[in-house]
């Protein structure tokens, strides 16, 4: 099966003013659309998010974080459910 393009967001709480700079210009340069200052979507595969999210997460430091999720529409909300295997869990979106 083809990996189709989907919706997903990442955010990311980073501490250092450098880091968060250098991990805000990746995005951008992987074709993130900032969507808040921590909060980047993207319209990519999951292959390639998944790239990106490795990326992000091999710039950081141990007290910083940064999550993804996929954004599914569900009627008129939009659903979205956590995809990394560190930690399964889902949030509504209204």
């Amino acid at each position: 099966m083809a990996d189709k393009t989907k919706s997903y967001v990442l955010i990311y709480d980073i501490t250092e003013t450098k880091i968060r700079t250098k991990v805000s210009k990746t995005l951008v340069g992987f074709g993130g659309i900032r969507i808040q200052k921590s909060s980047f979507e993207f319209q990519v595969r999951e292959s390639k998010f998944m790239q990106i999210f490795i990326a992000i997460e091999e710039m950081i430091n141990d007290d910083d974080s940064v999550i993804g999720y996929q954004i599914i529409e569900v009627n008129r909300y939009r659903q979205a459910n956590l995809q990394f295997p560190e930690a399964m869990d889902s949030i509504m979106v209204i």
